[in-house]
This record gives structure tokens, C-alpha cells and sequence, in this order.
């Protein structure tokens, strides 16, 4: 990771000397992302906050909703990460929101699964197999492939439902999330 984290760091210096601001916005947005991710993938998630927010700002500056709806996702993970859970709820589903806009439905489908997790460590076990369910039928639909860090936190997930509710009960809760319209999944997710 160090060669590629000069090489990001390099890639933003070098973009603070274009004269057109957008397209240096812009290169500055993917390599601040990429930092950020780097950080989180080793585990300083204070640091990939960091990142990830400087993103997020960048995203607002330029006006680029998919941009701001990746980086809401990848601070939710981080509040997730650092058990901050009413934090983790609000910037998934703002990336949510966003998602949902622009109609990415990876974007929607990793929220709903963050909101997911953040039932299952909260205890609302049932709504969040719910979501669980119906973040797994979009992953599907749309012929998505789970990342790693997608599957790590969807067996978290499960475990931890299934350890509270039993296998019967975790069964039904994520087929019910497959069935539900999209409008209830929705519904579902705005709930505290």
C-alpha cells in the first residue's frame, strides 16, 4: 500500500497545478477517496474519516451526487467501524438518499446493507433482516458481485441475527426483505 499511497499523494499534488479547477476538483475527489480506503483497509479509521470527508466536500463542491453518495457510504461504514451507530444510520441513509436519485442500485444496495448492520448491532434484529433481505435481492437484480468488505459485513450481519432471533426466524426476516416492494424496503430504512 505505501508505493500506491505516494502515488495518490503524488497524483493530487500534480492535479493542484491545473488551471481548469473542475477537472483538479475532480482528480483531487478520486485520490482523497482512494486515501481514504487505504486507510480504512488498514484499520485507522479516524484517518479514513478524514479523507472521506475532505471527498465529501470536494463531491459538493462539484456537484457530483454519485460521488457524495460513495463517500456518505464509506463514512457510514467508518461510524460504523468505530461504533458510532446513529451516525452510521444518518450518513447511510443521506447516501441513501442520494442512491436512490440517481438510481445506482449498488449505491442503494450497500446502504441498505449498512443499515443492516447498524440494526443488527443496535438490536432491531427483524428490520434489519428485512433490510438484509432486500439489500441482497438488489445486489442480485443488478447482477452485482459482493465485494470482500460487502461479504464480511453481510455474514456479520447474519451472525449476529441469527444469534439473537434463531435460524427460522433470521430465514423468514430475509425472505420477507426479498419480497418487499421497493417503496417498503424504503420505508423500512427511514425508520429509527
Amino acid at each position: 500500500f505505501v508505493d500506491l499511497r505516494e502515488l495518490l499523494t503524488e497524483g493530487r499534488e500534480r492535479a493542484r497545478g491545473l488551471v481548469d479547477a473542475r477537472r483538479r476538483l475532480r482528480i483531487e475527489q478520486l485520490a482523497v477517496n482512494e486515501l481514504g480506503y487505504l486507510e480504512y483497509l488498514e484499520g485507522r479509521r479516524a484517518e479514513a474519516e478524514s479523507w472521506f470527508e475532505e471527498c465529501l466536500t470536494i463531491c459538493e463542491r462539484i456537484d457530483d451526487t454519485e460521488g457524495a453518495a460513495n463517500a456518505l457510504l464509506n463514512l457510514g461504514l467508518v461510524a460504523l467501524g468505530l461504533d458510532r451507530l446513529p451516525d452510521a444510520a444518518a450518513r447511510f441513509r443521506k447516501g441513501l438518499r442520494l442512491a436512490e436519485q440517481l438510481q445506482r442500485p449498488q449505491t442503494t444496495a450497500d446502504c441498505i446493507l449498512g443499515l443492516a448492520a447498524v440494526g443488527a448491532f443496535d438490536g432491531n434484529l427483524r428490520r434489519s433482516g428485512l433490510l438484509l433481505g432486500a439489500a441482497d435481492s438488489i445486489f442480485e437484480d443488478s447482477g452485482v458481485e459482493l465485494s470482500a468488505l460487502e461479504h464480511t459485513i453481510r455474514d456479520e450481519t447474519v451472525a449476529r441475527i441469527h444469534a439473537g432471533l434463531g435460524e427460522k426466524a433470521t430465514e423468514e426476516a430475509l425472505a420477507l426483505g426479498r419480497s418487499l416492494r421497493r417503496s417498503d424496503v424504503l420505508a423500512h430504512a427511514w425508520e429509527d
